[in-house]
Order: structure tokens, then sequence, then C-alpha cells
């Protein structure tokens, strides 16, 4: 997978772009790679599961802080662990942790959330599918305007 610049990965995660900015200047997502100055970001495959663990723990009603710190670390665990076919992220006091393929031990947790990796792979691939669809669509309609209107003035 090529890399994907900012806009792009906000819109295939579902994160809103200005959380993920304050996520990342208050040091709660530890993002990959130098922000440039007047350039996107870039976001590789990894990054963008990291990304919709983020966007999922918004919508589940996580802060911020705990949202991206743990996203940032499930992403983190992903990497070595790439044939996972499950993330638990687990919240509580002295618990809050990332495990693969299981669930964490014991009763300590108060919250556990599980990721289905396959999953979140295939919304991400279909999200990127639809995208460059929609995106083909736009060339086509704005290539046949243009030759209508060379006709238009041709004729």
């Amino acid at each position: 997978m090529q890399q994907i610049p900012t806009p792009l990965a906000m819109e295939i995660t579902g994160v809103d772009s200005v959380k993920f900015r304050e996520a990342v200047s208050r040091g709660h997502y530890v993002a990959r790679g130098e922000a440039v100055s007047g350039k996107a970001r870039l976001f590789d495959e990894p990054e963008l599961e990291g990304l919709f663990f983020f966007g999922e723990l918004l919508r589940l009603g996580f802060p911020l802080p705990l949202a991206a710190s743990r996203a940032s670390a499930a992403r983190d665990v992903m990497d070595g662990h790439p044939n996972a076919k499950q993330i638990w992220i687990s919240f509580g006091p002295k618990a809050d942790s990332v495990w693969v393929d299981r669930p964490p031990p014991g009763d300590r947790p108060l919250t556990s959330v599980v990721f289905h990796v396959s999953e979140i792979r295939t919304t991400i691939d279909r999200r990127i599918r639809e995208h460059v669809r929609q995106t083909r669509a736009k060339i086509a309609d704005a290539i046949e305007r243009a030759d209508r209107l060379i006709a238009r003035q041709k004729g």
C-alpha cells in the first residue's frame, strides 16, 4: 500500500482531523514520521490501523487522551504481531494495556474493547477502494464536460 496523505487518512478512518492534531500536539497519539509545515503527513497501513483504533475508541466515548494513547499503543503492538486476529485494548486502574489474540488475564480491567483485525483491514481497504472509485468517476465526469465544451467551441 502506498502512503496516504492526512485528509484521505482521516476520511478513511473516520477520525476528525482537529482531534487528531490535538492528540498529536499534546503527545497523546505518537504519530510516526515528522510533520513538515505546509505538507500533509503521510500514513502507511499500520498507521491507518492506529487511526482506526483511535476513531473507534473516540466513538465509544473514551476521552481523547486515553483513546489516543491506547490507539498508538495498539498500533505498535500490531507491528510485532502482523498475523494477529484480535487486539484487546483494556482500561482500568493498573490495567491499561493491549493484548493480542486473547483477553487480558484475570478481573483487572474495568473495560476491554476487542477489535477483529481482519475486519479493520477489510474496512480500510473497502473505504480506499470506494474513494478510488469516486475519484475515477469525478475524473471521468470532468473529462466528459471538457470534451463537450471543446465540441461546442469547435461547432
